[in-house]
């Protein structure tokens, strides 16, 4: 028996029912019984609103870890490689490369048994480097129209 399918099902005829006994009924009673389902509806929503809020903040502790673990992984790349290009297209090469070592990790996971950490360590790395193209945008880092020479 899923519960939770009943349960759905309650709330669902209880929904029916508030809006239909909304009005007085036709004979001149209140609707009381759509008081009483309007009721427990509100003690539903404000359920599940909590319980949802709860679930919204501990995945808001595992964004705020996640986002802490790019940045530590941009100070550790910026103190590494502290010049970044001055031309988007090789500034985008990098974010790519990035991209494609996480492509790589996502790959060795699925068909070979990888490491699942290492996808995620390469994720952290790609958001770094986005990061920096991005910071270059608003810095005005980049300079248009990079040369090229005949061969």
């Amino acid at each position: 028996m899923n519960l939770q399918k009943h349960y759905d099902e309650i709330i669902d005829i209880l929904r029916v029912v508030a809006e239909r006994w909304k009005y007085e009924h036709p004979h001149g009673h209140k609707g009381i019984v759509g008081d009483r389902a309007r009721a427990i509806l509100s003690e539903v929503d404000i359920e599940w609103e909590w319980q949802h809020q709860n679930e919204y903040i501990a995945k808001s502790a595992q964004v705020k870890q996640i986002i802490q673990s790019i940045f530590r992984e941009l100070k550790k790349a910026e103190e590494k490689f502290p010049k970044w290009p001055t031309d988007m297209i090789h500034a985008a090469a990098i974010v790519n490369e990035e991209s494609g070592e996480l492509a790589m990790a996502a790959l060795k996971w699925t068909y070979e048994s990888g490491n699942i950490n290492e996808a995620g360590k390469e994720a952290v790395q790609v958001a770094a480097t986005a990061i920096r193209f991005l910071n270059g945008l608003q810095k005005d880092h980049y300079q248009p129209n990079p040369t090229f020479k005949a061969i």
